[in-house]
């Protein structure tokens, strides 16, 4: 029994015993003690009742909820290893991906290293990438020289392509990065027409970048390799107005 009606039946013991010890408790009292006294001990068996079905209802939402709890992390680990299975098949993709893209990289180097028309191959492109360089839109040219450049590397115009690829870096401002794109030209090309224009830019960079002594350097080099170049003239016309070092 809950311990408040415990301590209710006790209180209505006490008051009977008082009044019954003072003699002044009429049948007709005592009746109506019996009767609260019913009343009250059948309210208490239902709030009783009720109690355990309270807890009864509780003892299966627990059950309930450690049934859910063991079910979602069943399907969780579940989920953990498919996604571990997708992961794997994505990287065995990307690896015969890779595989797939070097053989035809190897397939498009050979093709234009055995082609005797490579001055023609792959113009549009090297065209409309020429073209965006011109308008300023220097992203989209350098996707389209480096496109060219991947797909036709042994072309008589490579360094045309290598070139504007370097002008993009140049137009941005980019001096470190635009000297090394025209270093690259020397490297790759160091008999191609571009040359002696690749040495005048990599100056012109050096000069932004206020390294004086590079300056004269390379167009020491681009005048006595290339001196009745265009490049070469205005190379020598600028040195006059470089300070002295």
């Amino acid at each position: 029994m809950p311990r408040i009606g415990r301590h209710i039946l006790l209180g209505l013991a006490v008051l009977a015993s008082s009044w019954l010890g003072q003699g002044c408790a009429s049948r007709k009292q005592v009746m109506a003690l019996q009767e609260e006294h019913a009343t009250l001990r059948s309210r208490l068996d239902s709030l009783h009742t009720q109690n355990q079905q309270i807890m009864a209802a509780i003892g299966v939402q627990d059950a309930s909820l450690r049934e859910l709890r063991a079910t979602m992390d069943y399907k969780i680990s579940q989920l953990d290893e498919r996604v571990q299975m997708v992961a794997s098949t994505i990287g065995q993709s990307d690896s015969r991906y890779a595989e797939l893209a070097a053989a035809m990289e190897e397939i498009n180097r050979r093709a234009v290293a055995t082609d005797t028309t490579g001055a023609i191959l792959g113009k549009d492109v090297l065209d409309a990438a020429q073209a965006d360089l011109t308008r300023g839109s220097y992203d989209l040219a350098e996707e389209g020289f480096m496109q060219f450049l991947r797909r036709f590397p042994a072309s008589t115009l490579a360094d045309d392509a290598q070139y504007g690829l370097a002008e993009c870096y140049y137009g941005r401002q980019k001096y470190p990065e635009a000297v090394h794109e025209y270093q690259r030209l020397l490297q790759l090309y160091p008999d191609r027409d571009k040359v002696p224009a690749a040495l005048l830019k990599i100056g012109l960079a050096y000069e932004k970048l206020d390294n004086l002594r590079e300056t004269k350097k390379q167009w020491d080099i681009l005048m006595e390799k290339y001196p009745k170049s265009p490049e070469a003239a205005i190379a020598k016309d600028r040195l006059k107005n470089l300070p002295k070092l």
